[in-house]
Order: structure tokens, then sequence, then C-alpha cells
């Protein structure tokens, strides 16, 4: 008798498998499904109502939309797995037919959705990010020529003004190292970008290090007015 029963539940298990999952349960699934997708527009309408240089710190937002659709796509793989292992004449059954394509569809739908916040996301950061290197390099070409307007402004040194032009040479070197500082900034903003402009990122690099080499220059002159002044 013992062995009989255990033979029966063997068989049995299966069909006990199967009706964990009826149709109440996969309603109860359906149903935060949906609750992930609601919970998606959420994020996006506060990402919207974001003011625009609040952006690119609310992209998070969009990542947090993202998040909701991929938990809507793994219920919908719970719905489609559990249909799969119910017995065929269960699965050929119009309830079950017609929840089965809901779900795939629903997959679809999130799936694109994600695809579109992506972009999204790819777009905002793109856009702010470019919009910072821009104003950093036009600091830079400001600070560059206030650096280029002061260096023409030096007078020829003389033992009666060596302590001036010292000064202003310093003053010189200041502006331009304020202008790598700024360029420096420009091309980390660049280089931040989900597709960053290889020809601008090359022409920041170059201009970095033309005003490190103008720099150099002007430091190698600071020391040669000093080495020849200072010995007279």
């Amino acid at each position: 008798m013992h062995w009989n029963r255990l033979f029966l539940l063997i068989l049995l298990a299966p069909t006990l498998i199967f009706a964990t999952f009826d149709q109440e349960d996969c309603r109860k699934v359906m149903l935060k499904t949906e609750d992930e997708w609601a919970r998606h527009y959420d994020y996006i309408q506060q990402f919207i109502d974001l003011k625009p240089h609040e952006q690119e710190e609310g992209v998070s937002l969009l990542r947090q939309a993202i998040a909701c659709c991929e938990k809507a796509i793994a219920l919908c793989d719970k719905v489609l797995d559990k249909i799969a292992k119910k017995p065929k004449s269960e699965r050929k059954d119009p309830w079950w037919v017609h929840a089965k394509k809901m779900r795939e569809a629903r997959k679809i739908q999130f799936t694109e959705e994600i695809a579109a916040l992506q972009t999204a996301i790819h777009n905002t950061l793109q856009q702010w990010r470019m919009a910072k290197a821009q104003q950093f390099y036009d600091e830079c070409e400001r600070k560059t020529l206030r650096a280029n307007a002061r260096a023409s402004q030096l007078p020829a040194p003389s033992q009666h003004n060596i302590d001036l032009v010292l000064s202003m040479v310093e003053d010189v070197i200041r502006l331009y190292e304020e202008a790598i500082a700024s360029a420096k900034n420009a091309l980390a903003a660049l280089l931040s970008c989900p597709a960053p402009d290889e020809q601008s990122k090359n022409n920041l690099t170059q201009g970095i290090e033309n005003l490190q080499s103008t720099i150099s220059t002007h430091q190698e002159l600071t020391t040669q007015l000093r080495a020849q002044f200072k010995e007279e």
C-alpha cells in the first residue's frame, strides 16, 4: 500500500505542479506587470517636469523607468514559462492562448520602450555635456585672449623696470594656466559624452599642448631675465 501511494504521488506530481499556477495567479502577475508599467510612466513624468539645467542629473529617473520595464519583462517571462510547462491540452485553452499572446506582445512593447529610453538618455547626456564642453572652451578662449593681450603689453626689460616686467610675465603665465584648466575641463566634459566628437577632442588636446608650450616659453623668459638683471 505504501508503494502504491508513492507511485500515485509520482504520477500526479506534474499535474500538481501545473495546477499551482491558475488563471487567478496569472492575473496577479499581470497586474504586477501593469504596476511596473505605470511606475515607469511616473519616472518619465518626473523627468519631463525637470528644469532644463536639471535634466543631465535627472537621467537617473529614465534609468529607473528602464528598470521598471525590465521587471515587467521578467514578469512576462514568468507567465510565459508557466504556460509553457502546462499540459498541451491546457495550453490550447482559449484563455491561456490569449494570455500567451498578450504577454508576448507586452514584451515587445517593453523592449521597444527600453530602446526609446536609452536613446533619450544618450541624447540628453550628449546635449548637456557638449554644451558644458563648449562653455569651458569659450572660457579657455577668453582667458587665452587676455593672456595674449597682456603678453603684447610687456615693455622692453631694463634694470629700472625688471620687477614690473617679471610681475607682468608671471601674470601672463597665470592667465595661460587658467586657460589650460578651462581647456582640460572642456576635454573632460567632451570625453564624458556618450559619443565624443573625435575632431573636437584632437583640437582640445592640441590646444592644451600649445598652451603648455607657451607657458614654458614664458617661464624660460622669466629665468633668463632674473639671471640677466640680477647679476647687473
